[in-house]
């Protein structure tokens, strides 16, 4: 009988291992919003642009907000592969920034912030446009699915 138990052990050990592979079965939906940049991640991308365009002297506020901006209105479009630039590695790149962050001006941390507390509300705002949608499609699914099927039957002909 202990042989039996080591058979069955070996047996759940293999069905373990097969789950294995799957890794994430969880994708997010194409259409729900993007997440929001926090403070840090808005301050990252701001700072990274400048140490690649070679800049050393501290930004105006003008300059820091026209940046912020720009991270904010393309900040929901996916990111395209980054052409390397070869000043800094990725690892002293972060390093650096991570510095900056810590010993940042905090009347300067607060314009980061700020603009992260707007995009929160950006992006809850979305995400209740978009949970109604998803309800309304739910309830009326039938109709929604009407329309999909359209578009099969016109490749039908």
């Amino acid at each position: 009988s202990s042989c039996g138990g080591s058979v069955g052990s070996a047996g759940s050990g293999a069905s373990s291992s097969g789950s294995k592979g799957k890794r994430r079965s969880w994708k997010k939906p194409k259409d729900k919003p993007k997440r929001p940049l926090s403070a840090y991640n808005i301050f990252f991308k701001h700072e990274r642009s400048r140490i690649v365009d070679g800049k050393t002297e501290e930004a105006t506020a003008e300059e820091t907000i026209r940046s912020i901006e720009l991270i904010l209105s393309t900040s929901r479009e996916t990111r395209r592969h980054r052409k390397t630039h070869g000043r800094i590695s990725f690892g002293d790149l972060a390093r650096k920034i991570a510095d900056k962050w810590k010993a940042i001006n905090p009347d300067h941390k607060v314009l980061f912030e700020r603009y992260a507390e707007l995009d929160m509300r950006r992006y809850r705002r979305e995400v209740q446009i978009w949970k109604d949608k998803k309800e309304a499609e739910a309830l009326g699914g039938k109709a929604g699915s009407g329309q999909d099927g359209s578009g099969g039957s016109f490749s039908d002909s």
